[in-house]
């Protein structure tokens, strides 16, 4: 049960890093394109 509950913490935090990564992507796109 604690691993389970540690793999969606993972899960989150994983999915979290995903966005911010993307955020930042675009953002170098943005500034790339000006």
């Amino acid at each position: 049960m604690i691993i389970r509950t540690w793999e969606e913490h993972l899960m989150k935090l994983y999915r979290g890093f995903d966005v911010m990564s993307m955020k930042v992507m675009l953002s170098i796109m943005r500034l790339k394109k000006i």
